[in-house]
C-alpha cells in the first residue's frame, strides 16, 4: 500500500512538471510570435528571453486582469462606459510602459545584441 501511494505521488508531480513545462512551451511560443522579427540570435537572447521575457509578459496579463476586475471597475465607476475607467487605464498603461522605455535605456545596449 505504501509502495503504491508513492508511486502515484510520482506520477502527480510528473503530471504537473510535464503540464507546467508544456504551457511555458505554449507561453515561449506565443511571446516568438508577438515579437515575431526580433527573434534571440544565441543563447543569452533565449535566456534572456526565457528568463526575463516570461516573468515580464505574466506580470503585464496580472496587471491587466488587476486593473480590469470587476471590483475595480465598480470602485472606480459603476456605469458601463466611464471616462473615469478609461482615464485610470490609460495613466497605469503609461505608467507601465514609461518603466519599460526606464529599463530599455538602462539595460537596451545588452539586450540589443542578442536579438535579430
Amino acid at each position: 500500500m505504501r509502495r503504491e501511494s508513492n508511486e502515484s505521488r510520482k506520477e502527480r508531480v510528473t503530471r504537473y512538471v510535464i503540464g507546467v513545462l508544456v504551457i511555458l512551451v505554449v507561453y515561449l511560443v506565443l511571446l516568438l510570435y508577438y515579437i515575431y522579427p526580433h527573434w534571440p540570435i544565441d543563447i543569452v537572447g533565449w535566456f534572456i528571453l526565457m528568463l526575463v521575457g516570461i516573468p515580464i509578459s505574466l506580470c503585464l496579463e496580472w496587471i491587466g486582469e488587476s486593473i480590469f476586475r470587476k471590483e475595480v471597475e465598480k470602485k472606480i465607476s459603476d456605469k458601463k462606459f466611464s471616462a473615469k475607467r478609461i482615464t485610470f487605464s490609460l495613466l497605469v498603461f503609461l505608467g507601465v510602459a514609461g518603466v519599460f522605455v526606464i529599463l530599455w535605456l538602462i539595460f537596451g545596449s545588452f539586450i540589443r545584441p542578442h536579438f535579430a
